[in-house]
This record gives C-alpha cells, sequence and structure tokens, in this order.
C-alpha cells in the first residue's frame, strides 16, 4: 500500500507521487490532482 511520504499534497492538490508501489490508494484529503502528478511512473 502506498505511503502518505510518497505523495506531495499541498491544500487538497496532489501535485506529485513519487512512490513505485503499482497500485497506491490516494489520501481522503487530496480534492485535486494536477495533470502531472504521476508523470514518469510505470
Amino acid at each position: 500500500m502506498s505511503n502518505i511520504n510518497d505523495f506531495k499534497i499541498v491544500n487538497g492538490v496532489l501535485s506529485k507521487y513519487t512512490g513505485e508501489d503499482a497500485k497506491i490508494v490516494i489520501p481522503d484529503s487530496v480534492t485535486r490532482i494536477v495533470e502531472s502528478a504521476f508523470w514518469g511512473c510505470s
């Protein structure tokens, strides 16, 4: 499961995911995800 420290979240906006998990659970505090948040993830 994904670690909260793998997400960059500011004011409810997820701007970057830095983890390597194949499946993640987006934290409940996220209200918006920027288009490039998962750039480079496979």
